[in-house]
């Protein structure tokens, strides 16, 4: 089996560590054995002919950049539109947890020497999915025997699992990035945000809050103003129904924020995710949603949540979720090698 790993899917400099995690997916593949092999493209094109790639992000149909990055991504992508033999690197849908790099400056991260920046990388996890990134698409090789890596990688992000409770809490809508982002269908972010809030105004009389995404930051609060100047002139929510979380103002912790709402709605982002561990019901609109089958039913029974087995989410978690020292001691590749 030979596959093609593409180091230029993802960006150097600054973001260096990211390519530390695309190295660490060939070397784990030539650690393992002989007869699978890996070799480390650096060329942006054209494609190699490799029957098997590894592409570090997704490029969405939404998502049209057209740099030689992006350029690259889409036609790995569409090399393996029908057989599906590509590999993709996601973020890790508990990310908010501890065990992550928090980063702080970029000038920082430019002088981090190189020793400590791989120590803060073998902390992490990430997603890697096969054939597509979106569920139901996307392929995991969940196995039955996820108990002990379970435990393991609760107590790298010091988890704790809290029980479900009804709270007299806000419903707290955890948007995505939106009309840029590849997992937003499209739709800028304070529409979605809209829409949700008026079907579920027709099941509730809580008060909401809607989180926008950290990336916003960039959109000079353009979907806060636009909720804003909605919600103001409906009758409805103009008596401070809605209230905003808005990066770069003012924008509370996203634990926290979990922690003090009844429950937690999105669309499909990852910053919802938390939400299973600190027992809050979670409901997403979106079956493309790494967590869609966790929801607690349809946004019409946000007063009358089901309960779900989280033991689901955990098995999936464990399976999806690699880390370094996974990748590198060729784990990863034993976990999957036999059913690709």
């Amino acid at each position: 089996m030979k596959l093609g790993v593409y180091l230029n899917t993802t960006t150097g400099g600054v973001d260096y560590h990211k390519q530390i995690w695309v190295k660490a997916f060939a070397e784990g593949i030539n650690t393992f054995n002989p007869d699978h092999s890996a070799t480390l493209i650096e060329e942006h094109e054209p494609v190699a002919d490799y029957e098997y790639s590894f592409c570090f992000s997704f490029q969405g149909e939404y998502f049209r950049k057209t740099n030689k990055m992006s350029l690259l991504r889409r036609a790995l992508q569409e090399k393996h539109l029908q057989d599906g033999k590509i590999f993709f690197m996601d973020s890790d849908v508990l990310i908010s947890y501890q065990g992550q790099y928090t980063g702080g400056s970029k000038a920082a991260w430019r002088t981090m020497p190189a020793k400590l920046k791989e120590t803060e990388q073998g902390l992490r996890y990430v997603r890697i999915p096969y054939g597509h990134v979106h569920h139901p698409r996307a392929k995991h090789f969940y196995k039955d025997n996820w108990q002990d890596r379970w435990n393991s990688i609760k107590k790298n992000k010091n988890i704790t699992i809290k029980d479900y409770e009804n709270t007299n809490g806000p419903i707290l809508l955890v948007c995505n990035r939106g009309a840029e982002g590849y997992g937003g269908g499209g739709k800028p972010a304070h529409e979605w945000a809209r829409e949700t809030i008026l079907e579920l105004s027709n099941h509730t009389k809580r008060n909401f809050i809607v989180r926008f995404h950290k990336a916003n930051i960039n959109d000079k609060s353009e979907n806060a103003k636009k909720l804003t100047e909605w919600s103001s002139n409906d009758s409805n929510f103009n008596t401070g129904r809605i209230s905003i979380h808005n990066p770069g103002r003012e924008y509370p912790d996203l634990i926290q924020s979990i922690r003090d709402s009844y429950a937690v709605v999105t669309f499909a982002s990852s910053a919802a995710a938390p939400a299973i561990i600190e027992g809050r019901h979670l409901f997403v609109t979106s079956p493309t949603c790494f967590f869609y089958e966790d929801r607690s039913g349809e946004l019409s029974d946000i007063e009358k949540p089901k309960q779900i087995n989280r033991d689901n989410f955990f098995k999936r978690y464990s399976h999806s979720h690699w880390n370094l020292l996974d990748l590198r001691s060729g784990d990863f590749w034993r976990h999957v090698k036999d059913e690709i």
